[in-house]
């Protein structure tokens, strides 16, 4: 019989790193139902690459997440599964975003999602 090849290894591809450039600061409160808070941070340009992200919290809970993107024009969006927010139909639930310290987002009332638009964005053509 014929020897058995080697099997071969296909190439690790390493997830993309970005260079740290604007450091921006989350701040959230959750309501009631924690568990159905996420967020992302997304490419303006290319709303398919996410460059942070997080979720699923406890409830009534109040926390950080901190992180540092490249300088680009991007939307940063906040969801909550259940529908009705972070405030005020089911707890007392906030969010606000700040980047290099400047308040660029902040709320809570809202229903399924929110969207800001921050970073060094190019001025839309009317």
């Amino acid at each position: 019989p014929a020897p058995t090849p080697e099997p071969t290894n296909a190439p690790v591809t390493a997830a993309p790193t970005f260079p740290c450039e604007i450091v921006y600061q989350l701040d959230l409160i959750t309501d009631n139902f924690g568990g159905d808070t996420t967020w992302e941070i997304v490419f303006d340009e290319d709303p398919t690459i996410v460059v942070a992200s997080g979720g699923s919290y406890a409830s009534n809970t109040p926390l950080t997440e901190t992180g540092c993107i490249p300088d680009d024009c991007y939307h940063f969006k906040i969801m909550d599964n259940g529908g009705d927010g972070m405030c005020c139909g089911a707890g007392t639930g906030s969010y606000s975003l700040s980047v290099g310290g400047n308040l660029v987002a902040a709320g809570g009332q809202f229903a399924n999602a929110e969207k800001s638009l921050f970073g060094t964005c190019k001025p839309s053509i009317a």
